[in-house]
């Protein structure tokens, strides 16, 4: 079928042809998307996120268009992916393979969305992220409450489906972090009891103050661009901007320097973003970073 010329008899009411236009539409959208992959393909074998392996990505979508699109898309991101068309295939892959993350769409055979996150949701933590065709608040309220950790409205944009992907993978692993305590020098923060001292001396801080210095010194030395914090702390999505990032480093900034801390620093990457640095040399850091100095301060 011609989906820009196609037609829906007259008997059909005014705004089921409007959703039926609607949806041809977006459906020949997405296939015109499709033509503008080849390059990225070329890419795709050597892209590799999240500490260098693939990701498994289950699609459950009964709309053979949508699928093949996302699978393009999400391939030339480097995922590894599996589809399914009904909710019964869904569950099949996900027992057989273990996916990273389920982008799962309400409106399917034999089992719809729900059900299957419900399923899911009995014995895995897996993030899934619902899809469906209509915006009504009570659905999206219900696969909040199930367990779903995003959704999405069609029509859509299957590059912000990707970004919703990785952004969730992103807020995945770092919940998943392994340790419950990071020491460094005379910083230790316990996440458990959320807590944070320097030499000793309690510093209080804020929720997202805490999860942002989780984040630094959970990788020590690796500098985080202000776009990936923000995404990974307040969600993609998100209102405001990454400036936000820097107004919360200020705040950061400020409470952790009431108690000297001369072998480690939040320092500023210019033109990217901010790392915590660890000094080897207490002594020239001490010198260079003081309490008092300005670097300390920029943004």
């Amino acid at each position: 079928m011609d989906l820009n010329h196609a037609r829906l008899p007259f008997r059909h009411t005014r705004s089921e042809r409007e959703v039926f236009y609607q949806t041809t539409r977006f459906l020949a959208q997405m296939e015109r998307r499709k033509t503008c992959l080849a390059t990225r393909h070329r890419f795709a074998t050597s892209i590799r996120y999240y500490n260098n392996s693939m990701k498994k990505l289950l699609i459950a979508d009964d709309n053979p268009q949508i699928v093949s699109v996302l699978e393009e898309y999400a391939r030339a991101e480097g995922f590894d992916v599996f589809s399914a068309t009904d909710g019964d295939e869904a569950l099949t892959l996900f027992q057989a393979h273990d996916p990273d993350v389920v982008l799962l769409d309400v409106m399917m055979p034999k089992k719809d969305g729900f059900e299957v996150c419900r399923t899911i949701r009995a014995t895995s933590q897996v993030p899934i992220i619902m899809v469906t065709a209509r915006s009504e608040d009570f659905e999206k309220i219900m696969g909040l409450e199930i367990g779903a950790d995003d959704y999405v409205v069609k029509p859509f944009s299957p590059g912000e489906v990707m970004a919703r992907v990785k952004a969730v993978l992103r807020r995945t692993d770092m919940d998943s972090d392994a340790a419950a305590q990071i020491v460094h020098g005379t910083l230790t923060i316990d996440r458990d009891a959320h807590t944070v001292t320097i030499a000793g001396k309690t510093v209080p801080l804020s929720k997202k103050e805490f999860n942002l210095l989780w984040t630094l010194a959970a990788h020590p030395d690796r500098a985080y661009p202000r776009e990936q914090l923000f995404d990974q702390l307040w969600g993609y999505g998100s209102y405001g901007d990454v400036r936000t990032v820097d107004t919360h480093i200020k705040r950061l900034r400020a409470k952790l320097n009431v108690a000297a801390h001369p072998d480690w620093d939040i320092e500023t990457v210019w033109g990217v973003g901010y790392k915590l640095k660890l000094y080897a040399d207490n002594q020239t850091q001490a010198d260079t970073h003081s309490p008092t100095s300005t670097m300390r301060g920029e943004q």
